[in-house]
């Protein structure tokens, strides 16, 4: 068993991207080398009540070897430095022999990336682009990768409450995650998922890491850590995994571009403010970066603001 896998549900808030790399490097890291010696017998961590989910060993074992571990390095001068960090730690799942598809952030503005396979193997890639909209990132390895991609699933098909498994880098086995909802979820820095698949309970390492059905295809990949995935009255934190639907139509614009073709997606993202002594509601962007368009225009930032009556 993976006794780092699930969070505690007093301290779940305070995991951010940057210590969940962390949690992810110093505590799995040394078990990824016994992960082959285990395949024929591993099975999936399960929870909760009901059946697990059945999943035979050869599937397991697909899941086991398509998992890798993404190292994405931003220059110190980057402004996506100072809340992503300059080292980006995360997984990545193998879907063609010399490409990953990792989570989207671990990669914007990184100049160099590694991708680090089960056996400690570090191999230079390529970062091939990344899409802000779906919020999927796609790396091309120098070297071939000794794996076998993995089947691309059908994440329309996938309705709530629903078994599945989850498997992140330097993990000795896979996890079983329950799909709790499908609910929208929009991110304040300019990202909208109309219909993610937001898991329970909530697991520390799930940037970029796969989550798999029960005939071992890729349906989701991990993004965030979410305060409430579910649709109950009472919030229980959970996970936020991308449905790998909104991915496959963009790959091929990635792969040849390196960006979703067409125009740019606005955005204008406004949050309300509780009305202080003397002052009244407003609406306003919720930051804006200091030598980006936004300040740099005649208006500035801080002059779009709009009284409430």
């Amino acid at each position: 068993m993976n006794p780092f896998k699930y969070c505690n549900a007093l301290n779940y808030l305070p995991i951010t991207r940057n210590s969940q790399q962390r949690l992810g490097v110093l505590g799995l890291r040394c078990l990824g080398s016994l992960c082959v010696l285990v395949l024929a017998t591993v099975t999936p961590r399960t929870f909760g009540q009901g059946a697990p989910i059945r999943a035979d060993a050869q599937v397991l074992a697909q899941i086991m070897q398509s998992v890798v571990m993404v190292e994405a390095t931003a220059p110190s001068t980057s402004p996506s430095a100072q809340t992503l960090g300059l080292v980006r730690v995360g997984s990545g799942i193998v879907i063609a022999r010399d490409t990953v598809v990792t989570v989207g952030y671990l990669l914007i503005e990184a100049e160099t990336a590694d991708i680090i396979d089960g056996q400690g193997r570090r191999i230079p890639a390529t970062i091939v682009g990344h899409d802000p909209i779906s919020g999927f990132g796609v790396l091309k390895s120098l070297l071939p990768l000794q794996r076998t991609p993995v089947a691309l699933g059908d994440s329309d098909r996938l309705t709530a409450p629903q078994r599945l498994l989850t498997l992140g880098h330097s993990e000795p086995e896979p996890t079983e995650l329950l799909l709790a909802s499908r609910k929208l979820f929009a991110g304040t820095w300019e990202y909208l998922v109309e219909s993610p698949l937001l898991t329970i309970p909530a697991v520390n390492n799930w940037s970029g890491a796969g989550l798999f059905d029960e005939t071992g295809a890729l349906v989701g990949l991990g993004s965030l850590l979410v305060a409430d995935a579910t649709d109950e009255p009472r919030a229980r934190p959970g996970n936020l995994y991308l449905p790998i639907n909104i991915f496959k139509p963009v790959l091929p614009d990635l792969l040849k571009f390196g960006r979703r073709s067409g125009p740019a997606q606005a955005w204008l993202f406004t949050v309300s403010r509780t009305p202080r002594a003397g002052l009244s509601s407003s609406v306003s962007p919720p930051r804006a970066r200091p030598n980006g368009r936004a300040c740099r225009r005649a208006t500035g930032s801080w002059h779009w603001r709009t009284r409430l009556s």
